[in-house]
């Protein structure tokens, strides 16, 4: 999981990595989605 600031969790906070934009490219380390939320969902059953 990565939270809006673009730090890295398990059970505990990791570095600091760059997240994922909507177009599949990555957003500046540091720098999330900004505006209303989005989602991708994926269905990966038969």
């Amino acid at each position: 999981m990565i939270d809006g600031a673009g730090y890295k969790w398990s059970d505990k906070k990791e570095e600091q990595v760059q997240m994922p934009s909507p177009d599949g490219t990555l957003y500046e380390e540091g720098i999330g989605h900004t505006g209303n939320g989005y989602a991708k969902i994926t269905y990966l059953g038969k």
